[in-house]
């Protein structure tokens, strides 16, 4: 279910010369012209994906070096099931999480309970505001916390269900629930702040 169009329009790729099976083929057996050409096909998407889940963070490059690094040592391991970037897109997801853990364990995170219709309902909300934001999203997303901006990106913007951001993250579901529940509220009060000052200076 998408409730908000996280902006994660991935840049145009060209179309590659070989078949996704076949370049990851000629990967596998250390073809580094095929190295070079994941890479070349890959950085965009695994810079806004990374982007899109750890933000603004001090380690950005370094990430997205190490999500491309996974992708090349995972070769093998590519069945062609989904499309190549979708694949890598995991890789990245998992890659970011790891990121993030190491550089919030001192971050509170209150295990509290929200139930089904309340998240529903803040899903709802949120929906409609989305619909006539004052300014970017990528603006909103960036002013919450990790925890929430993640959770939110994970579900909304990459379509992860709440037992995949769960296992990914080492979380509990409910507490997955809580940080969408909580992270949506406080966009819903940025937004809600924005228009209400843009009509006030319409005044």
């Amino acid at each position: 279910m998408q409730v908000l169009a996280v902006p994660l329009h991935w840049a145009g790729i060209p179309e590659p010369r070989m078949s996704d099976e076949a370049l990851m083929r000629a990967l596998a057996k250390g073809d580094a012209d095929a190295g070079r050409e994941l890479a070349r096909r890959l950085m965009p998407r695994c810079k806004r994906v990374v982007r899109a889940v750890v933000g603004a963070h001090r380690d950005f490059d370094d990430i997205v070096q190490q999500c491309l690094i996974d992708v090349l040592r995972g070769a093998a391991s590519f069945r062609g099931e989904a499309s190549l970037e979708t694949w890598a897109s995991r890789i990245c997801v998992r890659r970011a999480i790891k990121a993030v853990n190491r550089s919030r364990r001192n971050l509170e995170d209150v295990d509290a309970k929200v139930d089904a219709e309340s998240l529903r309902a803040e899903e709802d909300a949120a929906r409609l505001l989305s619909e006539r934001l004052p300014r970017p999203l990528e603006r909103y997303l960036e002013e919450l916390g990790p925890l929430h901006r993640e959770a939110i990106v994970l579900r909304y913007g990459l379509g992860y269900a709440v037992a995949e951001i769960a296992e990914m993250t080492g979380a509990k579901p409910n507490t997955i629930k809580v940080r969408l529940f909580q992270g949506l509220k406080k966009l819903r009060a940025q937004v809600e702040h924005d228009l209400t000052d843009d009509r006030s200076r319409r005044r």
